[in-house]
């Protein structure tokens, strides 16, 4: 398993996300069945709900594939609202042309810190960023595996497709998002993440939301340490 990145002394640490704490802020945020169960008229007058079946507080997947991802911390022309989708998104192996990104009202109860300032954004969720993307990825894949009768050792995910090479077998993660959305969510400590050399979007530019106009945002994470992550943003103003 993966470890947490090392933090340099000049940046804070990043928040553990053990099974307890992931589980807390999954059902609070709307994980799966835990939530389906508990929380839905509260998710739904919140208007928290994103279209589609919600795998968890910042993923949710619609039928025709579209994949809307909550953005927690406020866009102030950092172009946040751009780079931490972009860290869900890459562990989630998503299709980014068919990434929606919403920006999250302010919440605390479902988002945890949604503080912006002194440049911490990105190194306090570094982790949990892709943690939820990873544990929304396990979710479609084990709700493919549920499906096709076969093991989820043989999937393979990429660009919003998943495919089971030995039959031959593939479908778009709105397929089975439904399916995985009635699913109880793997402790963080057991999802896999990427290895930093499979990432597709992290290390790219792209483009996405930054305040009210456009931006293309680049977020740069190198594996030995997420207090490097850099970002780049290029914002153009009406007038």
């Amino acid at each position: 398993m993966q470890q947490p990145d090392t933090l340099s002394p000049e940046r804070p640490a990043v928040p553990a996300m053990n099974r307890r704490s992931f589980l807390r802020v999954s059902a609070l945020a709307g994980g799966g069945l835990v939530v389906n169960a508990m929380f839905p008229a509260e998710l739904l007058a919140a208007g928290e709900a994103g279209a589609g079946a919600m795998l968890n507080a910042f993923v949710s997947v619609a039928t025709d594939g579209t994949i809307t991802i909550t953005s927690k911390i406020p866009e102030i022309g950092q172009g946040i609202s751009t780079s931490l989708p972009m860290v869900v998104a890459d562990e989630l192996d998503a299709d980014w042309s068919k990434v929606v990104i919403k920006q999250g009202m302010a919440n605390q109860a479902l988002y945890g810190n949604q503080m912006a300032g002194g440049s911490t954004s990105t190194p306090m969720n570094w982790m949990p960023m892709r943690q939820f993307g990873a544990t929304a990825r396990d979710l479609l894949v084990r709700a493919a595996a549920a499906e096709w009768n076969v093991p989820a050792g043989e999937l393979t995910t990429s660009n919003g497709v998943i495919t089971h090479k030995a039959s031959g077998r593939s479908g778009g993660y709105g397929t089975f998002a439904a399916r995985a959305a009635t699913l109880t969510p793997l402790p963080a400590d057991q999802v896999k993440l990427k290895d930093p050399s499979q990432f597709t979007i992290i290390g790219t530019s792209r483009t996405g939301t930054c305040a009210a106009s456009r931006s293309t945002a680049s977020i740069r994470a190198f594996p030995e340490c997420c207090s490097r992550c850099s970002i780049v943003v290029r914002c153009s103003v009406p007038g």
